[in-house]
C-alpha cells in the first residue's frame, strides 16, 4: 500500500502558500484560493494534508461557500 504524501514538489498533490499573516491562505492543487481561520504557518501542512488525503480517497475538491 503506498502512503500520499505532500511534498512542497508536489509529489503527489501541490499547493501553495500564500501568506500567514495572520491566517492561512493558499492557493489548492486545482488553483482555488483557500482562505482559513488557522493561525500560524504550521497549519498550512495540515491543511495541504487534508486536501492530499482526500485526493487519495477521491473526495471531489468544491471551492465552499458560505451559506
Amino acid at each position: 500500500m503506498s502512503i500520499p504524501s505532500f511534498t512542497p514538489t508536489g509529489d503527489y498533490y501541490q499547493a501553495e502558500l500564500l501568506t500567514a499573516d495572520p491566517f492561512v491562505e493558499l492557493k489548492s492543487e486545482s488553483g482555488h484560493t483557500v482562505k482559513t481561520q488557522l493561525m500560524g504557518v504550521y497549519n498550512f501542512e495540515n491543511i495541504a494534508a487534508a486536501l492530499c488525503i482526500g485526493k487519495f480517497f477521491e473526495v471531489p475538491e468544491k471551492r465552499p461557500t458560505r451559506g
